[in-house]
Order: structure tokens, then C-alpha cells, then sequence
């Protein structure tokens, strides 16, 4: 081998150990965090890193309309639906895209920056639409009955735990026609990475020194905000499990499913429409 080839070689057996480090530094970092950190101190990093990020208080941001696989998704399984309801709104993005387009919506979000700037953003093109103030994880009260839901951009990665993904889902669910849709988008995973492992165990030991109630899954993550990464099975079981059919899957451009609910008139919430 001649001094080029040797060079080359040293190079890349050096970098493919360089990445090899940082990930495990990067996996131990996350689950010492991960294990420290409750359920609400997860929601409130998430909701300052959200602040921070200022691109979803922008107009031109909040006009740009629906990404192309929400417009596809949204002709197939939302556009006879008389009214819909959006969570997680951010700035407005969904709930002026489809209020454009002459459907009923109203809104909520826990983040009080965004929750100015959603309402700002319907009052400035004169739009009538309700905009609720939510405490995170959570659905708020005074909502009605709506066609179907839309979850925001990515929202559901953000809840930690399954048991309060399900709880969350439950609460939506009550809320949605029966025979209605909502829309989730999400990370996505294949499996079981080296780097989840080491992060989910360190994790789990730290929160089980630390006596702490609140579980850790593999999955999470925190990359400025609590991330949960799904595979198919887990979105799967979640819909199943709150009462939805899951009717459409697709793990690209970014991860997205429909689920379907049944609703039985005793589980209507009474006195309240929308």
C-alpha cells in the first residue's frame, strides 16, 4: 500500500472511532439527564427551547400553508369534515392553512408566546376561531365536538411516558365525532440503536437511585426538547389502546398516522358544542 492509501486508511479508522465516541458521550449526556429530570421539567424545557425558537412566531412561517404530506393526508382523510380541531397549534401554521380554505377551527397550545401569536395571527386576517390556553400534555377544558383533530407538527414526540400519550389520545378522542380522524406526526426509530440502549439504561438507574416515579422509555431523548422516537408498533398500540383504528402510515418525509375513532354517545362531553 503506498503512503496515500495508508493515510486514507488511518483516516477513516479514525473517524469511524471519533463517531463512535462522541455517540457514546452523547448517549451517556442524555441519560444522565433523562434520569434526573420529571415529567415537568421535561415540559419546561420544551416549552423554553420553543420560545426560543423564533421561526414559529414569524408571519412568514404561519402562511406558509401545510406541508405537502399534510396536504396529502388532509384531502384524503379531513376534507369533508365540517370542523376541526387543531393541537399543539404553534403560531397559527395549520389552523390558518385550513381556515383558509373555509373550515371551522379552533385551537389550543401551552405555550403562552404562541398562543399570543396564534391569536394575533386570526384577528390580523379576520378570522373567528377559538384559541385555548393548555397546560402541557393536557386537553383543555371548553372545547366541543369537532369532525376530526389535528395534532401539530411533531407535538406528540414531545409528551413523556406512554401511560400520559394514552391518557392524552383518550381526552382527544372524546372530542371527535365518531368515525372522525386524528392526524400524529412524529419521529421515527428502526428498532433498537446501541446509543437508545445506553441512554434508556442509564437513565433507568439514575431515576431508580433517585427514587423518582416518573418512567423513562427507550426512545426518549432531548435535543433541546423531550423527543420520544416511535417505531410502527408503538404509534400502532397507542391509537389502539386510546380507542383509534390506525388507517394510514408513513414513515416519510417525516413520520405521520391516521387513527380512526369509534365514540359512544355516553363518552360525549355534554352540554358543549362547538
Amino acid at each position: 500500500m503506498n503512503l496515500d492509501g495508508i493515510v486514507i486508511k488511518n483516516f477513516r479508522v479514525s473517524e469511524r472511532a471519533l463517531i463512535l465516541v462522541a455517540n457514546a458521550i452523547s448517549a451517556v449526556y442524555q441519560g444522565v439527564w433523562l434520569g434526573l429530570l420529571n415529567r415537568r421539567q421535561l415540559n419546561q424545557i420544551s416549552e423554553l427551547q420553543y420560545a426560543d425558537w423564533k421561526q414559529f412566531q414569524r408571519l412568514e412561517w404561519n402562511i406558509s400553508g401545510l406541508h405537502f404530506w399534510e396536504e396529502k393526508v388532509f384531502g384524503e382523510y379531513f376534507s369533508e369534515c365540517k370542523n376541526l380541531l387543531v393541537g399543539a397549534a404553534g403560531g397559527g401554521r395549520e389552523v390558518y392553512a385550513l381556515m383558509h380554505r373555509g373550515v371551522t377551527v379552533d385551537a389550543f397550545e401551552c405555550n403562552s408566546q404562541l398562543v399570543d401569536c396564534c391569536r394575533e395571527l386570526l384577528l390580523s386576517k379576520e378570522f373567528k376561531g377559538k384559541v385555548v390556553q393548555a397546560r402541557p400534555d393536557e386537553f383543555p377544558d371548553g372545547l366541543g365536538i369537532y369532525s376530526g383533530m389535528i395534532l401539530g407538527w411533531g407535538a406528540y414526540i414531545h409528551i413523556p411516558t406512554r401511560l400520559n400519550r394514552i391518557q392524552f389520545l383518550n381526552q382527544c378522542r372524546k372530542h371527535i365525532d365518531s368515525g372522525g380522524n386524528i392526524l400524529l406526526s412524529f419521529l421515527i426509530r428502526d428498532g433498537e440503536t446501541r446509543s437508545l440502549r445506553w441512554t434508556y439504561e442509564i437513565a433507568r438507574v439514575i431515576r431508580k437511585i433517585c427514587r423518582s416515579q416518573d418512567k423513562v422509555e427507550l426512545g426518549d431523548r432531548l435535543d433541546g426538547t423531550f423527543d420520544h422516537y416511535f417505531t410502527k408498533a408503538e404509534i400502532k398500540a397507542e391509537l389502539e389502546e386510546a380507542g383509534f383504528e390506525m388507517v394510514y402510515y408513513a414513515n416519510a418525509p417525516y413520520g405521520h398516522a391516521v387513527g380512526r375513532v369509534a365514540v359512544s354517545e355516553s363518552e360525549r362531553v355534554p352540554g358543549i358544542e362547538s
